[in-house]
């Protein structure tokens, strides 16, 4: 038996890496193939992914330029796998006309970087969900409960977002950067998955990341939610890794890791993936403890960063409890244990983009600011 398109079952992955440089710019990709591997003795085997890398230069306005491209690639055991690997470079390449491939890279050390970061220790990202699945419910969910992991990492960056965008991600198609973070639906071809691009420039080390856009292939059998197939979110956590500047790791149970298996969720970052995150951004500062409405003031205290706080008021709807923080609270994020999903509270979102529809009294919430701040509350 054979699973590919549309299909369930277990497998493993590896991913397979590009870099290429476009005139002082970088450009970090990172895609996920899939299919299947053979029943054998009468138990059913799912898809083996396998990742490999791959360096570009490329001309682009006069300059010379890198590009990195992450893929996964399925091992279906047929043994044409190597076909595979090249089918995908050969069809990344062909989107950057006059590029030139470089070299292979291996499989790096553990909690590798891939040479970039975002200075400001905080990316905003959008959701195009045009061409989506049809079917697929829960993908924005998804979505934002993987970079919500990332930003309750512990590391000191933080990925908010996740409102609704028109634009593209062209990114990835070798049209250039928009100055959106876009994630977003597009076929890929083969057996590509996904891919990350994620641009970046400069001479210092690590370099400074300036965009990145996220393609998704709506051909594969997605789900989100507790129901996993090709499961949306372990995916796109994974990505994200790639977005903030995370090689892979040679922890099999680390999400940065070479191995997926399909059917089976892999949302939850391990001590690995945390290591690599702080190694790069530095580790979040210091939260204080939320303060008892009998023994201080009624304020809650944020630090800049990520701010992981009990909510020591009233139940409230958020919109009258923070929105007067707007210039120094980017997000508030609530983990639903009830719907397995994330919620989240923007003071800059639209009402519909903004789920979390109130703030309950001795509940946990992260709290992501960009600046010191004390939130009034009633007791």
């Amino acid at each position: 038996m054979h699973v590919g398109r549309g299909g369930t079952g277990y497998g493993l992955a590896r991913r397979l890496m590009v870099t290429a440089v476009l005139g002082g710019a970088f450009a970090a990709l990172a895609t996920w193939t899939w299919t299947a591997t053979p029943e054998a003795a009468g138990a059913s085997w799912g898809p083996v992914v396998r990742e490999a890398s791959l360096t570009l230069a490329v001309e682009a306005g006069g300059a010379q330029h890198t590009v990195a491209v992450d893929f996964l690639i399925v091992d279906d055991g047929t043994g044409r796998f190597d076909a595979d690997v090249q089918q995908a470079r050969d069809a990344m390449l062909s989107r950057f006309p006059g590029a030139i491939a470089l070299e292979d890279g291996g499989v790096r050390a553990q909690y590798d970087l891939n040479g970039y970061w975002w200075p400001t220790h905080s990316l905003v990202w959008s959701y195009n969900a045009a061409g989506k699945p049809a079917g697929l419910i829960g993908d924005e969910s998804a979505l934002v409960g993987a970079a919500a992991t990332w930003t309750a990492s512990g590391a000191n960056v933080a990925l908010d977002g996740g409102a609704a965008t028109t634009a593209n991600t062209g990114a990835c198609s070798g049209r250039g950067i928009d100055g959106h973070n876009t994630v977003g639906w597009a076929p890929q071809g083969g057996n590509t998955l996904a891919v990350t691009c994620t641009w970046y420039s400069g001479s210092a080390s690590p370099k400074t990341a300036t965009e990145f856009d996220m393609q998704i292939d709506p051909g594969w059998h997605w789900t989100a939610g507790n129901a996993l197939d090709v499961d949306l979110q372990s995916v796109v956590t994974h990505e994200f890794g790639h977005a903030i500047g995370l090689a892979h790791s040679p922890d099999a149970k680390a999400v940065m890791s070479a191995t997926y298996v399909i059917g089976t969720n892999k949302r939850a970052l391990t001590a690995d993936d945390v290591a690599g995150a702080v190694a790069l951004y530095g580790a979040a500062a210091a939260r204080p403890p939320a303060p008892s409405p009998t023994t201080g003031p009624n304020a809650l205290p944020l630090l800049s960063g990520a701010n992981l706080l009990t909510w020591p008021g009233a139940t409230v709807p958020p919109a009258p409890a923070l929105g007067a923080q707007g210039a120094v609270l980017r997000m508030v994020y609530a983990w639903n244990a009830e719907t397995g999903e994330w919620q989240r509270y923007g003071p800059g979102l639209p009402g519909y983009a903004s789920n979390l529809k109130e703030l309950r009294q001795g509940q946990a919430y992260w709290f992501i600011a960009s600046g010191v701040a004390q939130i009034p509350f009633s007791p």
